[in-house]
């Protein structure tokens, strides 16, 4: 199976070093696995642990880079025959529930944040959480309630 994770940036973390620890126990396993952000410090940290990282617009959360990250993720994930989309941030969610309308390919949310008013936000508008691709993982009980 091909995976393309995203996230934001790929900044020292608990995120980061989740998505470190996750692709490379896939990877053990036989899956191929890279990561879409649009650079951080810890990007040479997943590299050298031989993930690709690639880079596309996902930060900051702007109009301009949601269509500019739906149009060039669309055309990697044809291109690079992804099969499994993996997001890790809620504006990474939104652009990767569109990709997922545009490609057909299913969109997993690991949900580490919660927003109060229960909107995945972006400038002008936002998606309700239900929104958010064809399966979540909660990585704290405590978002449990707020994801059923």
């Amino acid at each position: 199976m091909n995976i393309l994770m995203l996230r934001p940036q790929i900044e020292l973390g608990g995120v980061s070093a989740h998505i470190k620890l996750l692709a490379s126990g896939l990877r053990e396993t036989g899956q191929q696995v890279s990561v879409a952000a649009s650079g951080g410090e810890w990007m040479p940290a997943l590299e050298s642990a031989g993930i690709a990282v690639f880079t596309f617009p996902l930060h900051p959360s702007t109009p301009l880079n949601l269509a500019r990250s739906i149009v060039r993720l669309s055309h990697f994930v044809r291109v690079n025959q992804i099969d499994l989309l993996h997001s890790h941030h809620r504006f990474t969610s939104i652009v990767g529930r569109m990709v997922q309308r545009l490609t057909g390919v299913p969109l997993i949310t690991t949900v580490h944040e919660f927003k109060i008013d229960e909107l995945l936000v972006i400038p002008g508008g936002g998606l309700r959480l239900r929104d958010r691709g064809d399966f979540a993982v909660r990585t704290k009980t405590s978002l449990a309630r707020r994801l059923t």
